[in-house]
This record gives structure tokens, sequence and C-alpha cells, in this order.
């Protein structure tokens, strides 16, 4: 199966956040293999993303996927070009932070509650997950067109959660 085969499986299963990298899968794919390092990165970052299953059920595997998508998100914010960027870097934060303490109480839950909480910030998080990811894929093309690498943490005053 070609590049290009395997990147539009992977789009189509990935949901419909992938929609705009969809429609640029050409010039997409064409950036990514003359740019291995951007390509080593969103690959990494898609294995990360993409790596829990549905049997992923545990508070533990939800608060690592948690903490997968914090990375991404650091990278976003510390790439902001504007503040349009660095609001939605912080809304995605706020996001995650939430999550991560719903996770924290499903530990008093039990039984059926336990299983019906757990469903439903997985889906919360799925849904988050596809955001964040495509804004990271996004972003990190972008700085690379650019040559522009993200910023250091201590020149933004963003403390990593």
């Amino acid at each position: 199966m070609s590049k290009a085969k395997k990147f539009m499986k992977f789009v189509q299963v990935a949901g419909p956040a992938f929609a705009v990298l969809r429609s640029q899968l050409p010039k997409v794919v064409a950036f990514l293999d003359e740019n291995p390092q951007v390509k080593a990165q969103v690959s990494d970052a898609i294995t990360k993303a993409t790596k829990w299953t549905r049997s992923s059920f545990s508070p533990q595997a939800l608060l690592e996927r948690v903490g997968v998508l914090r990375e991404q998100v650091d990278y976003l914010h510390r790439s902001a070009d504007d503040a349009g960027e660095v609001a939605e870097a912080e809304r995605f934060a706020r996001q995650l932070d939430r999550i991560a303490h719903s996770i924290m109480l499903i530990e008093a839950a039990t039984g059926r509650q336990r299983r019906r909480q757990i469903t439903m910030i997985r889906a919360h998080l799925e849904s988050l997950s596809e955001e964040i990811l495509a804004r990271f894929i996004s972003e990190t093309i972008e700085d690379e067109q650019r040559h522009r690498p993200p910023r250091p943490h201590h020149q933004l005053g963003w403390k990593q959660r």
C-alpha cells in the first residue's frame, strides 16, 4: 500500500477533524516526504494519540491519554502565533484539566455508574483528541514551512501541566 493510501486510510479512520487534511492530502504527503523530521514528529504524535483501543477503560489509561494530549497542547501553546492560538491552547488545557479531574473522581464510583462515567469521559476525550491532533499536525507543518521552532516555556509564562 502506498504512503498516500496509508495516510488516507488513517484520515478516514481518525474522524471528521481531519477533513481539512484529507482535502490537502497530496500537499501534506509531499511535504512530509520532503521533511523527514516533521514526518517523524507527526507520526509519533499520531501513534501516541491513537494507540488506545476500546479496551482502554481504566482510569490509568485515560490519564495516560490526557498526558499525551497535554504534550501536544503544550506544543500548540509554545508555537502560537497570535492571541487566538494562545486562547485555543489554553482552552484545550482547561478541558484536559477538567477531564483529568473527572477521571480522578471515577475512583469513588462503583459498577454501572463507573462504567457510564468512563464511557462519557472517553467520548469527550475522543472528540477533544481529534481536535487537538488535527490542530497539532496543522501547526507542526505550518511551523516547519516557516522554519520557526516553538518557543521555550520560560519565554511564555506558560506553566507546563
